[in-house]
């Protein structure tokens, strides 16, 4: 009856349950680790600071951008604002992987 949410689970399914969430958990913590390890790595560091550097200056080009078409205009825009995104979720997946510790 295992398509039965409600039936009994036996000592076996509990058993394996349990077993499953220990190592989920201690993967987890795992990839927290790492992400601080990686927070603190220079690369990372240089990374980080490449990236604040770029993203300052696609959004310097997006202010002095004069194409008078506004569809060039907007799509210039938003494939800026796409790197620029791609690049902060980046960032913000390691750093929320480090602060699960």
């Amino acid at each position: 009856m295992a398509d039965n949410p409600f039936y009994p689970k036996s000592k076996q399914e509990k058993d394996r349950e349990e077993k499953e969430r220990k190592d989920l958990e201690e993967r987890l913590k795992a990839v927290a680790e790492t992400a601080h390890t990686c927070l603190s790595d220079e690369r990372f560091l240089k990374y980080r600071q490449a990236v604040y550097e770029a993203r300052e200056s696609l959004i310097d080009m997006m202010k002095r951008n004069q194409e008078g078409d506004p569809v060039k205009f907007a799509l210039f825009c938003k494939a800026a604002l796409s790197k620029i995104d791609a690049w902060d979720m980046i960032i913000d997946m390691v750093e929320k992987d480090a602060r699960r510790r």
